[in-house]
């Protein structure tokens, strides 16, 4: 039988998987991420592997496992917008998102 893990704290992303009907784990990466590209959709799918990755190589038992890395960025203008710090933060970048 496999085993699944999602690689992530995500809400929206442990939603989406629990979608498929698969049964799967959650054990969230807590490394630091790195980013060496430059186009949004490259960030996304690497920061989504690394997690993966540094998840598999922690687990004592990989047989049979599939480690599963998600990751989400917001772009405006063709800029990468960051987590907010803040509400207030938070409340302007939804304003910004909302006029757009």
């Amino acid at each position: 039988m496999m085993r699944y893990i999602l690689a992530s704290k995500s809400p929206r992303s442990q939603e989406l998987l629990a979608r498929t009907g698969i049964d799967f784990e959650i054990i969230p990466s807590d490394m630091d991420e790195i980013i060496t590209k430059e186009i949004p959709s490259d960030i996304v799918m690497e920061l989504a592997e690394q997690k993966a990755k540094h998840v598999y190589e922690n687990l004592e038992c990989k047989e049979n496992t599939v480690v599963i890395g998600s990751d989400t960025i917001v772009v405006y203008k063709d800029e990468i917008l960051g987590k907010p710090v803040d509400k207030q933060d938070a409340f302007d970048m939804l304003s910004m998102l909302a006029v757009a």
